[in-house]
């Protein structure tokens, strides 16, 4: 798939197949080398060979996506590897499976679990657009358990974290849980939670993004660039 970058750096992406892009500044004609290229007004916009991000950051939306600063987090802190075994529960929109089913390859597997059909049809058409194939869905409630075993991650992005059984028996030796929680309170109820499941309390962490203009005569900070996303909490099976 081909991106194509306008001149204030707003990204479009072409689907396959398509030979031209219509902008405000006239008519772009896909070409088979990237680079600098002119609408037929005479523009210039940017093509590139889309990667995975600028394909996920394209993907369709229905709850809250879990953002790549908060994904990359995640696994980072959790050391996870290429082949691993993951849980994601719920699965939303799909961002958060699809960035770990990216990350670990093909010979890792992730399970999502989505309890709300309407949701899992945003994510199963994701997962399908960014062509993963390491992913299995499930249309099911993880509070009534989790029937996978010897996982190296669990992921939580739920209202309510703390009714999810069986944790430690679904972990394997090391392996993490992260809670994702909008509210402070929760990470702290969560951590209780974790801690009488006889896991680790690793760490609680929210990560800030902050997003700079830099221009050859001026620098300055984008408006609205820093957020709370949410907690992340980290806890270990040891």
């Amino acid at each position: 798939m081909k991106l194509i970058i306008d001149p204030k750096g707003k990204k479009y992406l072409m689907k396959k197949g398509e030979k031209e892009f219509h902008t405000q500044h006239g008519v772009i004609k896909i070409q088979k080398k990237d680079g600098l290229i002119e609408t037929h007004k005479g523009t210039t916009y940017l093509q590139v060979e889309a990667n995975f991000t600028d394909k996920l950051l394209q993907c369709g939306r229905g709850p809250q996506v879990v953002l790549p600063k908060d994904a990359a987090a995640i696994v980072a802190h959790t050391n996870l590897q290429p082949g691993a075994k993951v849980v994601d529960a719920g699965a939303g929109s799909g961002w958060l499976s699809s960035f770990i089913s990216h990350y670990i390859g093909p010979e890792g597997r992730v399970t999502t679990y989505e309890i709300r059909k309407e949701f899992a049809k945003i994510a199963k058409d994701n997962f399908k657009f960014l062509e993963l194939t390491n992913i299995k869905l499930k249309n099911a409630d993880i509070t009534k358990g989790i029937k996978e075993r010897k996982l190296d991650l669990i992921t939580l992005d739920l209202l309510t974290p703390t009714k999810v059984p069986n944790i430690p028996a679904a972990l394997k030796k090391g392996g993490y849980v992260v809670a994702y929680v909008p509210h402070l309170e929760q990470a702290e109820d969560f951590v209780a939670f974790a801690k009488k499941q006889g896991l680790y309390f690793e760490r609680t962490i929210e990560v800030i993004e902050r997003e700079w203009g830099l221009k050859w005569d001026s620098l300055k900070e984008k408006m609205g660039a820093i957020g709370h996303t949410a907690y992340l909490v980290f806890c270990r099976k040891i």
